[in-house]
């Protein structure tokens, strides 16, 4: 699967120019792990990337994170950002990137309210950056309740009651 880390670096880096003057500077924080060599080199090449566009003072890499840091590092964002692109199955409380998954099941209005949005290129990126920190406390709150509705279709309690309503008339087929 490829990554949608580099395009990402570029969009904040073009959203932090657009940014309005009365407003904070945002800092983007990538958490994720790293499994080998492989990866190791991906980050250190994410990293000179933020040097080269000259936006390294405003992120920040979190390797390796246990699950309670991670949770912490969420709980304490404005936004979260899935980064992998044509992963179908990655569910973030704020989706932004555009594949099959998300397009098709996941970044959907939910009673009528936004969960978030989808971008492939830079400028939607930058966009959805912008959009996010200029909306309001309550309007960013709103959209992450009603993102959090729908994952919860895709709950591990979820796909087992549906899997149990799906094989309980076979089972009982069967035991006639």
């Amino acid at each position: 699967m490829s990554q949608a880390h580099p395009l990402q670096l570029e969009a904040f880096s073009v959203a932090i120019k657009r940014l309005d003057a009365d407003m904070p500077r945002p800092v983007l924080q990538f958490v994720g792990s790293c499994r080998n060599q492989f990866d190791e080199d991906r980050l250190q090449k994410l990293q000179d990337k933020a040097v080269e566009l000259k936006i390294d003072g405003d992120l920040q890499f979190y390797k390796n994170v246990m699950c309670r840091d991670l949770v912490k590092l969420l709980g304490g964002s404005v936004a979260g950002m899935h980064s992998m692109v044509d992963d179908h199955f990655g569910i973030s409380v704020v989706e932004s990137h555009n594949s099959a998954g998300p397009k098709m099941d996941i970044v959907l209005e939910e009673d009528g309210q936004q969960t978030g949005f989808l971008a492939q290129n830079v400028e939607e990126y930058a966009d959805a950056f912008l959009k996010v920190l200029r909306m309001l406390e309550t309007e960013r709150l709103k959209m992450a309740a009603a993102a959090r509705k729908r994952a919860g279709r895709f709950s591990e309690q979820r796909f087992f009651e549906d899997f149990k309503a799906a094989i309980r008339p076979m089972l009982n087929h069967v035991s006639r």
